[in-house]
């Protein structure tokens, strides 16, 4: 297991820089394509242990591993599907768990699907116009797979780590697309007000 002060969502890709001596001893355990855990800190800090973690998070599989000085590595994950935190064991030599998998492949309803994404995209696009994060792009291909869509729906909008946790253990996926739907509402009256301020 990996806690970190991210979500990570299924078929969202993760860059991490791994430093920590019990993070390298699990990446040298997993080995160059193995899988590891990615669940949210709550509270408390990446290095040292002492946190409080999230329940649910997204099993992750290392997709390009590359050692780097010193016995640490940079790597790539590709979140592949959601677990929940049955419970957590030793923390020697890592952070390990027993966990049990949810179901991440229902087909969301189209119209909700369709809702969501003209969401996500009307409020990167109002980003991008104003230019508030330069990270942030008005171009979002979706999949043609519904599925596959109803994560990248997730994975594209703009969220904190809080609302990016409540959006992934959202059990139904027309839910989790109504949640997405309206954080990104949200966040578009927002950018709005901010912009009718600077004018």
């Amino acid at each position: 297991m990996f806690p970190l002060s991210t979500v990570l969502f299924p078929g969202q890709p993760i860059p991490l820089n791994v430093f920590e001596q019990r993070y390298r001893d699990m990446v040298a355990a997993i080995g160059p394509d193995g899988e590891f855990g990615i669940c949210l800190i709550e509270r408390g800090s990446e290095v040292g242990g002492g946190d409080v973690r999230t329940s649910v998070g997204t099993l992750a599989r290392i997709l390009h591993l590359q050692p780097l000085e010193n016995e640490t590595y940079f790597l790539i994950a590709g979140g592949e599907r959601r677990f929940v935190v049955e419970e957590w064991l030793s923390e020697v030599p890592y952070p390990r768990a027993r966990v049990s998998f949810l179901e991440d492949d229902e087909t969301p309803t189209p119209a909700i699907l369709s809702t969501a994404i003209s969401s996500v995209r009307a409020v990167r696009h109002l980003e991008s116009e104003i230019d508030i994060d330069s990270g942030a792009n008005s171009i979002c291909d979706f999949d043609d797979d519904p599925v596959v869509a109803a994560w990248q729906c997730c994975s594209f909008s703009p969220m904190g780590a809080m609302d990016r946790q409540s959006v992934l253990q959202t059990a139904n996926v027309d839910d989790r697309l109504r949640l997405v739907s309206e954080i990104c509402c949200e966040r578009y009256g927002d950018l709005q007000r901010r912009m009718q301020i600077d004018e």
